[in-house]
């Protein structure tokens, strides 16, 4: 885990070094009205799983070839747009792409209103998404939101299957999509309000999905555990088979 500090404190991530500037924490009253949390994260989620294949690898292109990918799904890139506008508080109208020499794709990212500000139309850049750290922004993002990456493959094959691949994962992805969406994130946020006994939404909106989740995963494994605890007492459950809550929720760097 690369921002253990931040994901407790609810700060910023410094992405500077990979020239991905800062990114906000998303929190949950974005995802309590018409954009849900389940397709902020899937942009992502393809993105990392793309990145397994072989011609990525060997090309570099992780970035190119999932936004060549995207004209198979025009919801998906349509989702990454308005989620990187939440990450980095901006707009659709200050961001914007280009090729370099190689025809790689570059993602610009501005300071939102500085196109609009700026006497020449060119904004204040804050960020440049690329093909070298791309992968890196998946993995943050997943993490950051306290979702699971996706399982490499165990065989790896050419260009020719790459769009079958891509459209396996998305596949993969859906049905993913409909064992969380039997935990609605609503009823999410609703537990954690009766485990943490917040009274008021209020009190929850600006609490980050990191936060959120990790609540949600605490509190389930700790009843889990209470609950062999009392079969084990009365002798219908082994007690080395009980899993220690805070063992298995310990935060590692």
């Amino acid at each position: 885990m690369h921002f253990t500090k931040e994901y407790i404190t609810g700060l910023p991530l410094d992405l500077k070094r990979h020239t991905l500037g800062i990114i906000k924490q998303p929190i949950v009253d974005y995802f309590m009205y018409d954009y849900d949390f389940i397709d902020f994260i899937k942009p992502y989620y393809m993105g990392l799983s793309l990145s397994y294949d072989e011609v990525c690898k060997e090309s570099g292109l992780f970035f190119t070839i999932f936004l060549e990918m995207m004209n198979e799904s025009k919801k998906i890139l349509n989702d990454f747009y308005r989620g990187l506008t939440l990450l980095y508080d901006t707009s659709l109208e200050d961001m914007g792409f280009f090729q370099d020499e190689e025809k790689r794709y570059i993602l610009r990212i501005d300071e939102k209103g500085s196109r609009k500000e700026n006497k020449d139309g060119i904004g204040n850049p804050i960020a440049f998404i690329t093909d070298e750290n791309f992968v890196i922004l998946c993995k943050i993002v997943l993490e950051m939101s306290h979702f699971e990456e996706p399982q490499k493959p165990t065989e790896l094959k050419g260009d020719p299957e790459l769009v079958k691949r891509f459209k396996q994962k998305q596949r993969e992805y859906y049905q993913k999509r409909k064992v969380d969406d039997s935990i609605l994130f609503e009823n999410v946020v609703r537990e954690v309000m009766y485990f943490r006994n917040i009274n008021s939404y209020e009190e929850m909106r600006n609490k980050t999905i990191w936060w959120l989740r990790d609540c949600y995963s605490v509190e389930a494994l700790r009843n889990s555990e209470q609950k062999q605890w009392q079969m084990a007492s009365g002798g219908k459950y082994s007690p080395k088979k009980i899993k220690s809550w805070q063992k298995l929720t310990k935060l590692k760097k």
